[in-house]
């Protein structure tokens, strides 16, 4: 809204549209008069106009006008100018004060869970950036004056706007703005006929209610059924002759109820009474009315409760049919947009969808199937539920078609057509325009994600997007089956044959681990169709769904993915494994060498890589350098680098392959992140692969760039493009593509023995040898590559974390290391494991709690004891502080425990420095008593 406000200019001025100012009036104190021959001018009129040579300007049915404003890059405020219009502005809060009297202060509020303007003002001020307002109330309208400084006061810009409002606006907040296409509701009943409703209601009264009772004494002539459940949940209709309807229901347990339980009863009651607003007074009448039925005098089944001499009913929802449309209160519009409310969280499915069956069919096989003569008393229930449907008055109408029997669980305009043609737009602009869909994981919305009214949203990054195209009901899943159906038909038209992707792996049954395998186990289910649609993958799974969410409901989910989010190029690997074996499988091969190899072994290398978690809080920042390996088999390359913070970077190099060109290799190391890109750029790669020059810098030769981002490994945007483009030449299914040979991933996935535990025999397998290492290795060979590593323990109290990390696959829970990792005498590598050990990347998003003491020595007095402490330790301290550690004398108390004081006494009597130790524990004891 706020790029809608005029910009200042001087109406005195014939080129006023070209002057950096504006005053409203010669002189402030005609402000008051001016405004009021303006309102009852423009009365009646919606459009911008000019009144007494003034531009008026109209937004949402509110009427505003510059009053005074100027741009401070032209006008200086210090100037005469300048002090006139802040004069001028001081000028008209005061003119104003003395012709209406003291204004209210209005501040803008945001109410309900979606936190939503109240009313139109609020909106207004909001988006134009005005904190307050002064408010008068002048009877059929309001007057509100808002004045702001884009920076310092009387420094910056000025404006000052002056806002009417008629009474209605102001008083009835955002419902004053909805129309009447608002509260119609064509697909609430989806489809059914006001008399099939009516036929249903009186069946399910007469099964298990009192039945329908014919009101006497009411203004119009017409009967009324209830149905009350044991939960509660309450249903009562009201059918008049002429056609016309009443509905009213409570659910004790939907949302909207539990957001009046918190509410004074008065002010449930008042929110009830705006919620019978516009019902025709004579169909309001019948609620209380006194009937008679089948079973004598009738009961209501509604509570009621009086106000201000006002007999309401306690409800949750309610909705009318006027003989034409079914209509709901404009609070109900209201209450839905300002807290994120549907039909649902009003009770309506529970208290009249569901057992109604709305839309699907409702006959006697519904509640008494006769396909279960073995049930208690089945010819019985049988017998009387015929009976029933036999005796009702009201005849079934003809069943609904269609699409409309899906009510609104389908967005409105949602047809398979529409979704295929989202579908291409969406892949056809992230394709092209790399739209982040980090941002809209975030709850950012973008016009390319969105297909008639559904958003797509991602929940892992940037490579995969969904959304619940419907939601139906089970006694509508033949209308659900029959849309999906279209809509699968139409994919299969546009794009072919789909395939089949499954959440486990068929063969082994192991969990694949991929965004796309967590779409469909979050969805709940395991399985889902596939089209490859401009580079993207587009799934489709509909059913029953495992997920608590969709509950007893089919279900329509669709997602659109990257190529390698669909790809899990380790299978379902734990996180750490797959660089195990690349460490085991490059020890072997460098046994299995005759003489050296150069480049081979593992290394360490210093990268831009983000520091440890606590680190550099109290000291220097730590940044554990990263770890390369080197693999090789046949005529391809690996070059793997695994850093500190779950991600890698591996460079797959097809060694006889033709040169890439600088272009090439800058586009397939495009997209990568900067501190990865690090290990490569500029640096010698020992004669494993070529160095390519680019304009970024030098780097390796890769015919494929796969790096991992802390959850999966990925392939790069240039490579996933390479990978995409060779799919569609050689008219192969691109996931296949991306893990084959022509890449380099099919040998790297054999190579490691992916899909086979890593023991001793796997290593020397005869076949396995000859084909992806050149010979078969001997026994000693593989023993000699199994034994290089350290146990976890030994890691962590002598060790590295390098070498922790090289075996962490077989590591405890963490907090089983910790002591070991606080008594190594090496001071870095005790630090980095420390911090690492400590940090969130590992733990969980609060990380390790290191509260729990597993001696009579706590994890801080494992520390403090530890002969190569000193105050480079410091960061350590701090983050044990953090995560819960004891920094006093621990379980055993002052009897039986240490003293951590005493023990830095004792490294300070021994020459250590502990000064910035000594600042945690004095920090964390709080100040001294006074």
């Amino acid at each position: 809204m706020a790029e809608d406000a005029p910009q200042p200019h001087d109406r005195e001025n014939d080129d006023a549209d070209d002057e950096p100012y504006e005053l409203a009036t010669e002189d402030p104190a005609d402000v008051p008069g001016f405004l009021g021959r303006a309102i009852a001018a423009l009365e009646g009129t919606d459009d911008d106009a000019e009144f007494e040579g003034v531009d008026f300007y109209s937004t949402q049915g509110v009427r505003f006008v510059v009053t005074a404003a100027y741009d401070s890059d032209v006008v200086e405020a210090s100037g005469p100018l300048g002090r006139r219009i802040i004069d001028y502005a001081s000028g008209v809060r005061d003119a104003l004060r003395d012709a209406w009297g003291a204004p209210e202060t209005h501040e803008p509020r945001l109410v309900g869970e979606e936190r939503e303007p109240e009313g139109i003002l609020d909106y207004l001020m909001l988006s134009m950036g005005f904190a307050s307002a002064e408010l008068w109330d002048r009877g059929a309208y309001f007057v509100a004056l808002v004045t702001r400084w884009t920076g310092e006061p009387e420094a910056s810009d000025l404006h000052q706007l002056a806002f009417a409002l008629s009474r209605d606006t102001m008083m009835r907040g955002m419902s004053a703005f909805i129309d009447d296409g608002d509260t119609r509701h064509p697909r609430l009943m989806r489809g059914e006929l006001p008399e099939e409703l009516h036929r249903r209601a009186w069946l399910l009264s007469t099964m298990f209610d009192r039945g329908e009772a014919r009101l006497r004494g009411a203004p119009i002539e017409a009967s009324r059924t209830n149905l009350l459940r044991q939960d509660g949940v309450t249903t009562t209709w009201v059918f008049a002759d002429d056609g016309r309807q009443l509905l009213l229901f409570r659910d004790p347990e939907c949302r909207f109820a539990r957001m009046l339980d918190a509410l004074e009863d008065d002010e449930r009651l008042g929110l009830t009474a705006r919620m019978l607003q516009g019902v025709p007074s004579d169909l309001l009448a019948c609620l209380t009315a006194p009937g008679e039925g089948p079973r004598g005098v009738a009961e209501h089944a509604l509570e009621f409760a009086a106000l201000d001499g006002a007999l309401l009913p306690r409800i949750t929802g309610a909705y009318w049919f006027d003989g034409e449309s079914w209509i709901s209160p404009e609070v109900f519009v209201e209450l839905a947009y300002q807290h994120g409310l549907d039909l649902e969280e009003f009770g309506f499915r529970a208290a009249v969808a569901r057992p109604l069956r709305i839309g699907g069919d409702f006959t006697a096989d519904d509640f008494a199937p006769q396909a279960d003569p073995a049930a208690p008393d089945a010819e019985q229930r049988r017998s009387l539920v015929e009976a029933v449907f036999a005796g009702c008055p009201y005849p079934a109408q003809p069943r609904p078609e269609g699409d409309v029997r899906l009510g609104y669980g389908l967005p409105e305009g949602l047809t398979p057509e529409a979704v295929t043609e989202g579908i291409d737009r969406l892949t056809r602009a992230w394709w092209t325009q790399e739209v982040p869909v980090k941002a809209l994981s975030e709850g950012e919305e973008h016009e390319a994600f969105r297909i008639g009214r559904i958003d797509f949203f991602g929940e892992t990054g940037d490579r995969e997007v969904h959304a619940a195209l419907l939601l139906g009901d089970p006694w509508v899943v033949d209308a659900v089956q029959e849309w999906t159906t279209r809509l699968d038909r139409r994919l299969c038209e546009r794009w072919g044959e789909a395939g089949v992707v499954r959440a486990h792996d068929r063969q082994t049954g192991e969990l694949i681990k991929s965004p796309m395998t967590r779409f469909l186990r979050g969805g709940g289910f395991e399985s889902a169709r596939i089209w490859w649609v401009n580079g993207h993958a587009v799934l489709l799974c509909a059913g029953y769904s495992d997920d608590d969410e969709y509950g007893d409901r089919p279900v329509a989910l669709m997602a659109v993915c990257k190529l390698d989010a669909v790809a899990a190029l380790f299978g379902g690997m734990r996180h750490w494994e797959p660089w195990w074996r690349g460490r085991v499988v490059e020890e072997l091969q460098i046994a299995m060498a005759t003489g050296s190899i150069d480049g081979d072994g593992a290394r360490t290398v210093p990268w831009a890589g983000p520091s440890l978690p606590g680190s550099g809080a109290r000291g220097e920042a730590v940044v554990p350098e990263a770890r390369r390996i080197v693999l090789r088999s046949g005529d391809f390359a690996w070059i793997w680098y695994r850093t500190h913070d779950r991600r890698g970077l591996i460079v797959a190099c097809d060694r006889q392959g033709p040169e890439p060109t600088a272009e090439e290799i800058a586009a397939r190391f495009a997209g990568v992140p900067e501190d990865l890109l690090s290990l490569v750029h500029d640096r010698d790669q020992h004669g494993v692969v070529p160095v390519v020059p680019t304009a970024q810098g030098a780097l390796p030769a890769a015919t494929a760039v796969l790096w991992a981002d802390g959850l999966d490994w990925r392939a790069s945007p240039g490579t996933v493009r390479e990978v995409y483009d060779a799919s569609v030449i050689d008219d192969v299914d691109p996931l296949e593509m991306l893990l084959s040979q022509r890449f380099g991933v099919a040998q790297l996935r054999v190579l490691l023995r992916m899909g086979v535990p890593l023991t001793a025999a796997a290593l020397a397998d005869p076949e396995y040898g000859r084909f992806m290492l050149g010979r078969a290795a001997a026994p000693e060979e593989v023993a000699t590559s199994l034994a290089g590593f350290r146990s976890p323990a030994e890691a962590a109290l002598t060790g590295t974390l390098d070498e922790l990390l090289d075996v962490q696959l077989e590591a405890p829970e963490w907090r089983f290391l910790l002591d070991a990792v606080l008594s190594n005498r090496d001071p870095r590598a005790r630090r980095e494991l420390a911090l690492w050990l400590l940090g969130a990347t590992q733990s969980g998003a609060e990380g390790l709690d290191a509260s729990g003491q597993f001696s009579f020595m706590t994890p801080v007095n494992v520390l403090l004891g530890n002969p190569t402490l000193d105050d480079g330790d410091a960061d350590v301290l701090q983050a044990l502080a953090d995560h819960g550690a004891d920094l006093g004398f621990g379980l055993l108390g002052e009897t039986g425990g240490i003293d951590p004081a005493a023990q830095l006494n004792r490294r300070a009597a021994a020459g250590a420095t502990v000064d910035r130790l000594r600042e945690v524990l004095q920090e964390a004891a709080g100040p001294a008593p006074a």
